[in-house]
């Protein structure tokens, strides 16, 4: 049954998200679910995220449910602690958007380094 609800929340999920954008019209609506769904994918998708897009032992810990995948490959890209897949993942996001994940990152701990590297590149 578990199987059963999660399968028909995901079918349903994007062809309701599409018919409620038509009803709301709001141009940040696009934005504000891309955010909502890249926080419920660090939260759930964590285990695989920690074991493939950053080193075993050191760095960011994906899975906070208040944070972004980006901002999380941001704190680890500050850290150093990408894998290459991450380092990958962080270069895809860049030519959407420079500097994309170190713009996600909206934490005081990582604010110098985060202009060091906006600087550098």
């Amino acid at each position: 049954m578990d199987f059963f609800i999660f399968i028909v929340s995901c079918v349903l999920y994007f062809p309701l998200s599409v018919v409620n954008f038509l009803l709301v019209r709001n141009p940040g609506y696009l934005k504000d679910t891309g955010i909502t769904l890249s926080k419920l994918a660090n939260r759930d998708l964590r285990t695989m995220f920690n074991k493939f897009l950053k080193q075993q032992e050191c760095g960011h810990k994906f899975g906070s449910c208040d944070e972004t995948v980006s901002s999380a490959l941001g704190k680890n890209q500050i850290l150093g602690t990408l894998t290459k897949s991450g380092r990958v993942l962080v270069i895809l996001l860049h030519r959407c958007e420079k500097h994309h994940c170190l713009k996600s990152v909206h934490d005081p701990d990582y604010e110098e380094q985060k202009k060091a590297l906006m600087n550098k590149k």
